[in-house]
C-alpha cells in the first residue's frame, strides 16, 4: 500500500497512530482535523478520478487516495500505482518509487519509508521561490510491505521561519 503522511514532530505522530493498522494489513483512509492537535492547519488532499464533486472526493477518500499536509504538496508513485493503491505481486519484484515534495518553506528532506524503516532520503533544495525534493529509487520487494513518503524536518518549524 502506498500512502503519504505528515510528520507530526513534537505534537504527536501518525506513525504511532497508523503503523499498527498497516502492520496487520488494514487499509486506512488518512485524514485529519483541528482536533488532531497537529501543528498549524493540516489539510487533507484526495485524488479524484472524475471531475471534483462531493461524491468523487468521498470515493477517492474511501479508496485511500488521500494525503495529509500542513503545507508541502507531493506526488508519490510506484510504476502506475499511486497514493492509496495496493500492488499485488505474484513473485518478488523490483519496483521503482518516485516521490516529489514541493513547498513554500524549507521542509528539510523527503523520505521513502518501508514498513516503518526509512529506505531513502533526499534533502530539499531551493528552486526559484519554493523548495523541492525529488527522488526515484528501485526497491526489491520480497515480502508483504507498505510504503509511504513524507517530508521530514528535524524540528517542527513555524511557517514564519
Amino acid at each position: 500500500m502506498l500512502f503519504r503522511s505528515f510528520n507530526g514532530g513534537s505534537h504527536g505522530s501518525y506513525d504511532a497512530s497508523f503503523y499498527k493498522y498497516l502492520e496487520v494489513g488494514i487499509q486506512v483512509p488518512f485524514s485529519t482535523g483541528t482536533d488532531w492537535m497537529q501543528y498549524d492547519f493540516s489539510r487533507v488532499y484526495v485524488k479524484c478520478e472524475t471531475p471534483i464533486s462531493m461524491e468523487s472526493w468521498m470515493t477517492g477518500f474511501r479508496a485511500g487516495r488521500s494525503f495529509i499536509t500542513n503545507g508541502p504538496l507531493m506526488t508519490f508513485a510506484a510504476g502506475d500505482a499511486s497514493i492509496g493503491d495496493q500492488i499485488d505481486l505474484e513473485a518478488p519484484e523490483t519496483l521503482t518509487f518516485k516521490a516529489r515534495v514541493m513547498g513554500r518553506h524549507d521542509f528539510g528532506a523527503a523520505e521513502i519509508v518501508r514498513n516503518g524503516e526509512v529506505i531513502a532520503r533526499v534533502p530539499s533544495r531551493r528552486q526559484g521561490r519554493h523548495f523541492v525534493a525529488e527522488q526515484e529509487h528501485a526497491v526489491a520487494v520480497t515480502e508483504s510491505s507498505w510504503f509511504r513518503s513524507e517530508e521530514h524536518t528535524s524540528e517542527l518549524q513555524s511557517p514564519d521561519h
